[in-house]
């Protein structure tokens, strides 16, 4: 658990530190944090993780990443709860359905 606590501050730190302009690598370390919570963490703190990263501009790419990331760590409850969002908040975009008949 060492490791992971390192691994957190590590990536609050990146957050913390990035710019607004700079939005695609702040995505990077979500979603790098968000792997590590998947395989070293526990729900609770991989739904903490997955809701700051919804905070960024960019939220249909935050669920389309996401939704990878669940299915392929195995967390087939947590892909399809992904789908779901990304289908009610952009199920005008072909693109989110395309993903989710992939999944």
């Amino acid at each position: 658990q060492g490791e992971l606590e390192k691994a957190r501050a590590t990536a609050q730190r990146a957050v913390k530190t990035i710019t607004f302009r700079e939005q695609d690598e702040k995505f990077n370390v979500y979603m790098a944090w968000l792997n590590a919570e998947i395989a070293y963490g526990n729900e609770e703190s991989t739904d903490e993780v997955f809701k700051m990263a919804m905070s960024l501009s960019s939220q249909s790419k935050v669920l389309k990443t996401a939704l990878d990331i669940f299915e392929l760590a195995g967390k087939t409850a947590r892909a399809q709860h992904v789908a779901k969002t990304l289908c009610k908040l952009y199920g005008d975009a072909p693109e989110s359905w395309i993903r989710v008949i992939r999944f």
